[in-house]
């Protein structure tokens, strides 16, 4: 099986396998540099966020302890008004019983009257010789209180009138 043509030269071995290729996928992908995430809101934005949000917060809460405070100050204005029209109404009885069941001289006491108009109120009386009305107005309640001998009543300004009437 010698050629003599071949024959200094020395025998070939046969073809081994072949050698080993690195083996390329196409959709492998290629490793990149590792690029930091960037977070979604800076943190100082956040920070700045947060404390807006916290002032609004303090903002609501004061007013709505200043809006309480001058609504319970004005439903005491006219509980002070109810309560001195009452004693008025009282001291009326008081004295018609004492005055052989006439109203005719009394007065509701001044210092009443006053605390009344204090209170931001406007205060009308009628006083006849077996009736007497007081009304004032309730500033919070924008009705008026009445006391008359029969009764106590609040009543708005349309029936005003027609229930607790004052012809002065």
């Amino acid at each position: 099986m010698n050629n003599p043509a071949n024959f200094n030269q020395p025998e070939q071995q046969p073809a081994s396998a072949p050698a080993p290729v690195e083996s390329v996928l196409v959709n492998e992908p290629v490793p990149a540099q590792q690029i930091p995430a960037k977070p979604l809101i800076d943190k100082t934005k956040l920070t700045k966020v947060i404390i807006i949000l916290l002032v609004i917060l303090i903002i609501a809460v004061g007013g709505g302890l200043v809006y309480s405070s001058y609504n319970n100050k004005a439903k005491a204005k006219d509980a002070k008004i109810r309560a001195d029209l009452q004693e008025m109404k009282v001291s009326a009885e008081k004295y018609y019983d004492e005055h052989t069941n006439s109203y005719k001289d009394w007065t509701p006491d001044q210092g009443l009257i006053a605390d009344v108009k204090s209170q931001g109120s406007e205060i009308q009386s009628e006083i006849t010789d077996q009736q007497f009305t007081i009304t004032a107005l309730l500033p919070k309640a924008k009705n008026y209180y009445c006391v008359k001998r029969d009764a106590i009543i609040e009543v708005d300004q349309t029936t005003l009138q027609s229930l607790c009437p004052i012809t002065k």
